[in-house]
């Protein structure tokens, strides 16, 4: 027979896990603790840190470290916290405490976008032709300086937004095209990963380097984790997510032949059709007079499209209810220049591909170019020396990429 769990005892009252809490002061206050002791080595481990510490300080009382601290008044757990105790122990509560957050939440929603837009038009310092070059060293740096955040992130450190479309885009192009775009390519619901708004841009002391967000491998970068968490996320959600883009199609294809199959019998014959009969036009009197169909089979016309109205009206009703998961890419092309002669774009969209998450155009009339990826520059040499050498490594070619994107 299984052995069954017991409680913490602190008088005579049990208290259970859901009790044994610890606060984020506490914890701050055992990091501080813990490096003005002398025994203390800022490279503990989590092993060596409940052996030398946590048990001799709880022994003899019955109780963990957070029951103890807590014994007069037990705290009730809202957040589980999973770790390896391997580990090195001053990071992870470093970690806990700063509760970091990596680029799956890093990002912004389209109300916010469409707030931003309305803050820099009304701007005086804001002119209608900058770039996202501007934009970002003009107002994103000095509205994010010292505070190691991006500028999604800032407007959300209180509850960051789960990312679900993920955005590839030319920092050249016009920031009030791009922005628009952005708002007409989306729905209510979407939360954006932007690179220009996402990633820590001010290049400080209070925050990580471009360098260390992007990090040492292109599948480390933002971009390639945003991309991955957006199919893990729709590999949960199955073949709705899978085939979303074709489903979406449903109620507007089956509107279409719907109203095709009604307008059939008007085009061949001038005949309104009903659903016995159909109405012809009296020639020189202009009267309209209901007669038969001039061939049987045009009966089935006004049938089938209701049939098709009806299924349009039920898929829509089920994408509706069901809200099949929407993570996908969008690209927006612009007309300074050609998206794909920037590298990075050209990767995420061939990333994007190979892992199975719908890209999209962005509703613009701007043309997304024809340039080849051999071709294609990075702004930064070794960015684009790294993401070269993880195309050969993958054994990728050129003409493969380019087919694909």
């Amino acid at each position: 027979m299984a052995a069954r769990a017991h409680p913490q005892l602190v008088g005579n009252r049990q208290y259970w896990p859901e009790h044994w809490g610890i606060s984020r002061s506490q914890l701050q206050e055992l990091l501080a603790q813990l490096r003005q002791d002398a025994e203390w080595n800022d490279s503990n481990s989590m092993y060596t840190f409940v052996k030398d510490f946590i048990i001799p300080w709880t022994r003899g009382t019955g109780n963990g470290y957070a029951l103890a601290l807590n014994a007069a008044s037990p705290l009730e757990v809202n957040l589980m916290v999973s770790h390896s105790w391997a580990e090195n122990a001053e990071e992870f509560l470093e970690a806990v405490l700063h509760r970091q957050c990596w680029p799956q939440h890093w990002g912004i929603s389209r109300s916010q976008i469409q707030e931003l837009l309305a803050q820099l038009r009304r701007d005086a310092e804001w002119e209608n032709s900058n770039s996202m070059y501007t934009l970002v060293k003009d107002f994103i740096i000095p509205w994010t300086r010292r505070t190691g955040h991006g500028y999604a992130l800032a407007l959300n450190a209180a509850s960051p937004l789960e990312v679900n479309l993920m955005v590839s885009h030319s920092w050249a192009e016009n920031a009030e095209d791009f922005l628009e775009a952005l708002l007409r390519s989306t729905g209510p619901g979407d939360v954006l990963f932007v690179c220009a708004l996402s990633l820590y841009q001010a290049a400080d002391e209070y925050g990580p380097s471009i360098a260390d967000q992007i990090g040492s491998s292109a599948p480390e970068s933002p971009f390639r984790r945003v991309l991955e968490h957006i199919r893990r996320k729709g590999g949960d959600g199955g073949m709705l997510w899978r085939w979303r883009p074709v489903v979406s199609w449903v109620p507007s294809a089956c509107l279409l032949l719907a109203a095709c199959l009604y307008l059939l019998p008007l085009l061949l014959w001038t005949c309104v059709p009903g659903f016995r009969q159909c109405a012809h036009v009296i020639k020189f009197r202009e009267d309209w007079v209901w007669g038969d169909y001039p061939h049987p089979w045009a009966r089935l016309a006004p049938a089938l499209a209701m049939l098709c109205a009806t299924l349009a009206v039920l898929t829509f009703a089920a994408l509706w209810w069901m809200q099949p998961y929407a993570g996908r890419m969008v690209v927006v092309p612009n007309r300074e220049g050609d998206i794909y002669t920037r590298l990075w774009c050209t990767y995420e969209v061939f990333t994007a591909m190979r892992l199975g998450v719908h890209v999209k155009v962005a509703n613009t009339l701007a043309t997304a170019g024809v340039g080849r990826s051999e071709e294609a520059r990075c702004s930064c040499e070794e960015d684009a020396r790294r993401i070269r050498g993880e195309i050969a490594d993958g054994g990728h070619t050129s003409p493969e990429i380019d087919k694909a994107v």
